[in-house]
């Protein structure tokens, strides 16, 4: 993913923020699957039902086609899940426990 400063100079304030929130956005949903749902998935209307006063349908089906196409999540039927690769992403980024 990119990172959150990173955006085109020729985007408006508000193409920023919205380049922002999907960015979070696809994070969350990710670290959500690969973390909560490893090996079960959730189908993308309760994702979006969660999500609905965030970002619009249109905003979260293409986060989900552009993780798709990254190969960090597999659509099938209208229910997604972490790919390993997606997995790995989300196990790198978590905390460190302590002991």
């Amino acid at each position: 993913f990119p990172s959150h400063d990173t955006v085109l100079a020729n985007n408006t304030e508000r193409e920023r923020i919205t380049m922002n929130k999907k960015t979070i956005v696809a994070e969350t949903i990710l670290e959500t699957l690969a973390e909560y749902r490893p090996n079960r998935g959730m189908p993308e209307g309760h994702m979006y039902a969660e999500l609905c006063r965030l970002i619009s349908l249109d905003v979260f089906q293409s986060i989900i086609r552009e993780l798709e196409a990254a190969g960090y999540v597999e659509s099938k039927f209208h229910y997604v899940t972490a790919t390993a690769k997606g997995r790995e992403w989300a196990a790198a980024r978590a905390p460190i426990a302590a002991s």
